[in-house]
């Protein structure tokens, strides 16, 4: 899935303004979405802002004249724009250009203006509680839609029963959602179904944990697994989850995008393990750590064996220049950015991995890497 933050928006869409026109008089947002990124374009440019419903009310007549720029945050079709623009063009006196900052490749040909292509699947930091696509998200109850009870509350009986009734919504979402998925026990489904019936809430299945109480629940633990299993076989494109610790297991076993609400954050799919490839290496023996310099040359033991045996030296991590190397694997660190500790029992990472995504780690007596 391709994410972008609010950084990422913040950063576009400056780009996006050196492409401007300069007689641009206004901006107008044609989505609650677009409402951030015009107000980042506003605070870059200078531009002034109008809302869309002031340029057709019956007080249009002050923007006679004017060149207006219609913008959106994504536009995933081309005729993304074409409702307003048809409608602001019925006016002869107004000029009306259309932009995205983020669109897909088909839209792009119904926009003047664009910063770069984003294709579905895709999510977006400051519409994350508001996904393009609902009914492909799976969604945690508890701490999401409303707030995590407290341990008095947590009895596992008439308290808890209280709670399931009479909790206040803390998040509602806007349209149909593909999956609720809840560690809520099979036996609360009535008390859940009345409250998610009571606040508007439409679904497609309502998944809860089938144990018998929550001392087994408490007991077995694997909250974010038993999500994760959940997630896995379901055709859902993003996880909404309140607790960031189970958002990453969740993340780490499906390899699917988890959006984080508590910090506000996506969390990023891993690469599969499926592709991750063993290699055998030799390990050093001695008692110092072995380092990898940053230009790639030969491992440098450490002070030697006391029965006067020379240590085993492991070869470069990766060469990039000519190097033959097994057949179907890729080196995933860049050897002039990153050093190594070697030791007998651990791999040390003492330098930054300068290629996204990738992982290394000891398994055996090989090193292994993703592709």
């Amino acid at each position: 899935m391709d994410y972008r933050s609010v950084a990422d928006l913040n950063a576009d869409v400056r780009r996006l303004a050196w492409d401007l026109p300069h007689d641009v008089d206004r901006v107008v947002g044609v989505s609650r979405s677009a409402v951030l990124a015009v107000d980042l374009l506003q605070q870059t440019t200078g531009h002034p802002v109008a809302d869309f419903a002031a340029l057709t009310g019956d007080e249009s007549d002050r923007f006679d004249g004017e060149t207006v720029l219609l913008l959106t945050d994504w536009a995933e079709t081309d005729t993304a724009l074409d409702d307003q623009r048809r409608e602001l063009a019925a006016r002869s006196d107004l000029t009306v250009h259309c932009g995205a900052v983020y669109a897909t490749e088909r839209a792009c040909e119904g926009l003047d203006y664009w910063c770069d292509v984003v294709e579905p699947p895709c999510s977006f930091e400051w519409r994350a509680l508001h996904p393009a696509r609902f009914g492909s998200t799976c969604m945690d109850i508890d701490g999401v839609l409303c707030r995590d009870p407290t341990p008095e509350e947590n009895d596992d009986g008439p308290r808890y029963r209280e709670f399931l009734r009479t909790v206040e919504p803390k998040y509602l979402p806007d349209e149909r959602v593909g999956w609720l998925v809840t560690c809520r026990l099979e036996r609360y489904r009535p008390e859940t179904e009345q409250w998610l019936a009571d606040h508007g809430v439409e679904y497609d299945e309502l998944v809860m944990w089938d144990l018998p109480s929550k001392a087994v629940r408490d007991e077995r633990g694997g909250h974010g697994r038993y999500k994760a299993r959940v997630y896995e076989r379901t055709d859902a494109e993003l996880f909404v989850e309140s607790s960031r610790q189970q958002a990453v297991v969740i993340a780490r076993e499906t390899e699917r995008p988890v959006y984080c609400v508590d910090d506000n954050r996506m969390i990023p799919p891993r690469r599969s393990r499926r592709r991750v490839r063993p290699r055998p290496v030799s390990r050093p023996t001695g008692r110092g750590p072995a380092v990898v310099p940053a230009g790639g040359g030969p491992v440098r033991g450490g002070e030697g064996r006391s029965d006067g045996q020379s240590d085993r030296r492991p070869p470069p991590l990766s060469r990039r220049h000519g190097a033959s190397r097994p057949r179907g694997l890729v080196p995933t660190f860049r050897p002039d950015s990153l050093l190594l500790a070697w030791r007998p029992a651990q791999l040390q990472c003492h330098g930054v991995v300068t290629e996204p995504e990738v992982g290394v780690g000891v398994e055996g007596d090989g090193l292994w890497w993703v592709e």
